[in-house]
């Protein structure tokens, strides 16, 4: 990922893969519309702040221990007080006079609180016209050699089946809730060797399902976590093929996420390897 303005392309491309929650908030939740017309108020190789205009700023860093601040214009009246709505810093903040106020993003290495990781999302205490509401969502991974890492420090999400193996390929994790049904799809290319889809949590095998042709199913989950989704070929002899997963399951409207994760990333490994890759990296 990337931009053009100075700063931002930097930023973003640092702390995407620390940042999904926020991704998901802004998308899943819509708050306040904050997908419309915005300004940058602030942007710097370390801290890009971004505003919809009295409706919520939105604070992200690359930095990996300290957690930055900055004070902005903002289209808040003098006297709106902020908290932020992302679960990092506990307290508020009044807005001063001519919409003046100080902001600030979680470091990246998560121990800022809720274990959040290089954003902050600063809004009004009670946000007007907004509920949380649990609804369904659906998630699509195209399973292809241009797409998968199998790096073992990485997230480990896979790649096109390969050939004469049974070997599982992941594709992705979801959050689930106890007792709602989570729903598959799988989409195959060669449909004349068989694909099977396994569903995990952590490495227990929870439900599986296969077929020759395109096919779907359901498990309902008794906990709620984080499952991961796998496939692999039904035969060891099936030459490979790239296959589509789309699952459609309903999150918790509430999250406390630090009961959850760690931070040590799933299989192993340890997120400073992403601190390591961009300290030898050339920008």
């Amino acid at each position: 990922m990337s931009c053009p303005i100075d700063g931002v392309g930097i930023i973003i491309e640092r702390c995407y893969c620390y940042a999904e929650p926020f991704v998901e908030f802004l998308f899943n939740h819509g708050i306040n519309g904050f997908g419309l017309r915005y300004k940058v108020p602030h942007g710097s190789p370390d801290l890009l702040v971004i505003e919809r205009n009295a409706r919520a700023i939105i604070a992200v860093t690359d930095s990996w221990t300290t957690s930055p601040s900055v004070t902005v214009a903002t289209g808040f009246a003098q006297g709106t007080v902020l908290k932020d709505h992302s679960g990092a810093f506990s307290g508020t903040r009044t807005v001063g006079a001519g919409g003046m106020v100080e902001v600030t993003a979680a470091s990246c290495d998560g121990t800022a609180g809720n274990g959040r990781r290089c954003y902050a999302i600063w809004g009004p205490e009670s946000v007007p016209g907004y509920t949380k509401t649990p609804r369904s969502t659906t998630q699509e991974w195209e399973m292809s050699d241009d797409l998968g890492d199998s790096h073992p420090l990485s997230l480990q999400q896979g790649g096109r089946l390969p050939r004469n193996s049974v070997e599982t390929r992941t594709a992705g994790r979801i959050f689930v809730e106890a007792g709602r049904p989570v729903s598959y799809l799988v989409y195959l290319s060669d449909h004349l060797n068989g694909v099977a889809i396994e569903l995990y949590k952590d490495n227990v095998l929870l439900h599986t399902a296969s077929n020759k042709l395109d096919f779907g199913g359901s498990y309902t989950p008794d906990y709620t976590g984080w499952m991961t989704i796998k496939a692999r070929n039904d035969d060891v002899s099936s030459p490979g093929q790239t296959v589509w997963l789309v699952m459609t399951y309903r999150p918790p409207a509430d999250v406390v996420t630090s009961q959850y994760d760690t931070k040590s990333p799933p299989g192993g490994g340890d997120w400073d390897l992403y601190k390591r890759i961009l300290a030898n990296r050339k920008l």
